[in-house]
């Protein structure tokens, strides 16, 4: 007995996760070997069921949806919704310094 996959007949979100799963799996090429116990529990626990989520389920048991930026940028631009902008930069330039320090053997030794 053969598995089936009841693939979804829209090409377009096939394609679409095909590109950007390839690029991260050629990124994990490029920095974690096959054989690592990383990159197989990384593969194993969480893309392998994105995947499987994205184009085998549809309706109530797909339990994802992914947007494009265009459709997903609709209903922020709603006259309901206001930019609210964090004010953060001086948080992360801070902290971006105090690692750094440490990263380079300059920081204060606890």
């Amino acid at each position: 007995m053969t598995p089936t996959v009841a693939l979804t007949s829209d090409f377009h979100r096939f394609r679409e996760v095909y590109d950007y799963y390839s690029a991260l799996f050629y990124s994990l090429d490029a920095t974690l070997p096959r054989e690592s116990p990383d990159r197989m529990n990384v593969e194993r626990q969480c893309l392998a069921r994105e995947i499987v989520n994205i184009l085998a389920c549809e309706g109530p048991d797909r339990v994802e949806r992914y947007y494009l930026y265009p459709a997903m940028l609709l209903p922020v631009l709603h006259p309901a919704f206001s930019p609210f902008f964090l004010k953060f930069k001086k948080l992360i330039v801070k902290l971006l310094h105090v690692a750094g320090s440490k990263l380079l053997g300059n920081g204060e030794q606890e």
